[in-house]
């Protein structure tokens, strides 16, 4: 107990210098990145990965320890993925941002965004909207839930629709109707691109499954889940939500109440016409 603590105090010290890397992110450095990932491969759909966290750490240090949990591995992963696939200015569109680093840094690296969330604490989100609003000067903000008939978007467009650990606290209900929202303000030629925290085994597994199958089934993506969990599965390089995550995670909440489970991050990268070759 004593050494976990230790892991915790250190693991919070490194939060406070890791911000203060971000800060002193360079231009230079940000061209640097825009040309390394330039070619970096994706595929519609596959896994967060121990090679992929220590690229990550190598190239994206200073948001690779802000939560120690999955967003560790998945917002540089989301940057890189865009960077791939999208240009700088491309025009893009972040669900449920909450605070919003890594649209912070793709903004400055030249890309358009926009964040829509209601910062209003649903899903154990944030909600300090004006703290934000004032901090990330460069993103547009719609403080709104995510709709197809949202009127702040009507008649608009973008390359790219994205989010960051969101859509697994999507209601079952109310999946049909994301992803209605999703193809009605996405262009011909656009991509979306999602990290999904998904339980894999223990409490919640079945439920997440059956969650995950609707959402993969409104891109045309259902058919590989089965080969998707046995990859993850039999792949020693499969990236997991730590212990240390777990308990970030659990806060206050007894063990017994949240007993400790097998989370990855699912990673969606798909075209959105449906018919086009996947992107590899």
């Amino acid at each position: 107990f004593r050494m976990m603590r230790l892991n915790v105090t250190m693991f919070r010290m490194m939060r406070l210098n890791v911000k203060k890397i971000w800060q002193l992110l360079t231009g230079g450095e940000m061209k640097a990145l825009l040309k390394q990932y330039a070619d970096y491969r994706t595929k519609e759909l596959s896994y967060a990965t121990v090679q992929d966290f220590s690229d990550s750490i190598d190239n994206f240090p200073s948001i690779c320890g802000l939560n120690g949990d999955l967003k560790n591995v998945q917002r540089p992963w989301i940057i890189k993925a865009i960077i791939a696939n999208l240009p700088p200015s491309a025009k893009l569109l972040e669900i449920g941002g909450g605070e919003p680093i890594v649209a912070g840094i793709l903004a400055n690296m030249g890309y358009d965004v926009t964040i829509i969330d209601p910062y209003d604490g649903t899903g154990n989100g944030p909600t300090e909207y004006d703290y934000f609003k004032e901090k990330y000067k460069n993103i547009k903000f719609i403080r709104e839930y995510f709709t197809k008939d949202q009127q702040l978007l009507q008649n608009k467009k973008f390359d790219c629709i994205y989010s960051i650990s969101v859509l697994e606290h999507v209601p079952e209900e109310n999946i049909e109707g994301l992803f209605d929202a999703c193809k009605s303000h996405i262009k011909d030629s656009g991509v979306f691109i999602h990290a999904i925290d998904h339980v894999l085994l223990g409490d919640g597994q079945q439920s997440h499954e059956q969650k995950l199958s609707l959402m993969l089934k409104q891109l045309k993506l259902d058919d590989q889940l089965d080969q998707l969990f046995k990859d993850i599965r039999d792949d020693v390089e499969a990236y997991y939500l730590s212990a240390e995550g777990h308990l970030f995670w659990k806060g206050s909440t007894p063990y017994r109440d949240f007993p400790f489970r097998r989370v990855v991050s699912i990673n969606v990268c798909k075209l959105a016409n449906l018919g086009l070759h996947p992107l590899q």
